[in-house]
């Protein structure tokens, strides 16, 4: 027959309008249930990375803030605040070696305390960055500093005795030993119970402004007999910065003495309301004074 073989397109049952409302709402319904899941996916991937790269930065700051604190001249770390929108952190004296000092022997080779006479000198052993002739110049020398008083007042002055200034290196004797001759007026206040001295030429503050941390610092070469301001480290532009979206940073600092290390507890926290990373870290400072 003419025609065999082909369907009438009247004949096709095709879908019903009821039949295409339900298909497409269930289309709907697993579209939505896959975008949630897809997105919850990418959203957990999104924000793990970002803690994860918050929590990366975050230890090169605390392993960087430590590291310094360890190294600190005794008694030199303090936390300040310099007050709203002025910076906060922590200052220090960066140590740079220590050692020991004679307060027996020849009169040449004592140290004596309390009064600074023209011509004294004294030996200290352990002190291989003093080199003979001049180079101590950088350099300061420190006994025994009880607290920051003793340390970041102006010289000469009432304060900051336990800090000399420009030491005056007048040669090697041998055996590490390094003769040092003190000027009118240059004297140390009270003398270690371990004779121990330290030497460093650096101060390091650093200083939370805003969201930034960043790491100050001065040579005490350029502060000579001057006092040491922490508010004055945070005003200076240029300092590499450690780490940034910086929401809170704390130091909280107990001093140390013969029997007890001091002891440096800082908390840190970086991030935003949505993603945030916490450090909580505690430094023990071997050196005593």
């Amino acid at each position: 027959m003419p025609g065999a073989g082909r369907t009438n397109r009247a004949d096709s049952p095709g879908f019903s309008l009821m039949e295409l409302v339900v298909v497409i709402l269930l289309v709907g319904i697993l579209g939505g249930i896959g975008s949630a899941i897809i997105g919850n996916f990418a959203g957990g991937y999104t924000s793990g990375a970002e803690r994860q790269l918050l929590a990366g930065h975050g230890r090169v700051a605390v392993e960087r803030i430590t590291r310094e604190i360890r190294g600190a001249v005794p008694n030199s770390v303090t936390p300040f605040d310099a007050g709203e929108g002025a910076g906060s952190g922590l200052l220090l004296i960066r140590g740079a070696m220590g050692g020991r000092y004679r307060v027996t022997g020849p009169s040449d080779s004592r140290l004596e305390f309390g009064a600074g006479h023209a011509g004294d000198t004294f030996q200290a052993y352990g002190l291989k960055g003093l080199e003979s002739p001049g180079s101590g110049a950088e350099y300061q020398l420190f006994v025994y500093p009880m607290g920051p008083d003793d340390l970041f007042g102006a010289l000469p002055g009432s304060g900051a005795r336990a800090r000399l200034a420009d030491p005056n290196v007048n040669g090697n004797t041998g055996y590490d030993t390094r003769t040092i001759a003190l000027e009118t007026g240059q004297y140390f206040e009270r003398g270690s119970p371990n004779r121990r001295i330290f030497a460093a030429r650096s101060v390091l503050a650093f200083c939370k402004r805003g969201e930034l941390l960043a790491l100050h610092e001065r040579q005490l070469a350029a502060i000579g007999d001057g006092s040491i301001d922490p508010a004055d480290f945070c005003n200076g532009t240029g300092a590499p910065v450690l780490v940034n979206r910086v929401d809170a940073l704390e130091f909280e600092y107990q001093q140390g003495h013969q029997s007890r290390k001091a002891l440096v507890r800082f908390y840190l926290r970086l991030g935003s309301a949505d993603e945030s990373v916490d450090f909580l870290q505690e430094v023990h400072i071997k050196n005593v004074p």
